[in-house]
């Protein structure tokens, strides 16, 4: 192998140690916006969730559920608001429901459940909420549905 004179490894288009240098300055620029990422979402859940707690001592319902709906929608894997908010919706939703407002018990299990849907990604986060949500929202819509018989005689 020939080489000129003053030709050495990061001569060229690109050397070695040029390129690498600026492999790690791509990585730390990355490492930097993703942690912006989770910081602001971070400070959203928790600024929504702190709303929505408000909302709740106010007894403004619908301010409450729209502010934990945005509280889980701002997503950190392993945040404990998300999982709060999620908590904070069944709760009241399973209060309206037995206190007999089945429509507003609905409404909030209908934002829990676009809510979490909303969140999906590679995998689904809380699967058991969301299971417990999509029961709930059949039984009641079984209760308030009046009985149809269908085209095979059966009634549901």
């Amino acid at each position: 192998m020939r080489t000129t004179k003053g030709m050495n490894e990061d001569t060229g288009l690109i050397g070695l140690r040029q390129f690498v240098k600026w492999v790690k300055q791509g990585l730390i620029l990355v490492c930097i916006i993703l942690v912006l990422i989770v910081a602001k979402l971070t400070y959203q859940a928790e600024s929504h969730f702190r709303k929505a707690e408000q909302a709740v001592t106010e007894q403004d319902w619908k301010e409450a559920v729209w502010q934990y709906q945005w509280a889980l929608r701002s997503y950190v894997p392993g945040l404990p608001v998300n999982r709060q908010a999620v908590t904070r919706l069944e709760d009241l939703a399973a209060q309206w429901n037995a206190a007999g407002n089945t429509e507003q018990g609905l409404d909030a299990l209908q934002t829990l459940r676009a809510a979490l849907y909303s969140i999906r990604s590679l995998y689904q986060p809380f699967p058991e909420a969301l299971l417990r949500t999509e029961e709930a929202i059949q039984a009641i819509q079984r209760q308030s549905a009046p009985e149809i018989e269908s085209a095979t005689g059966e009634i549901r």
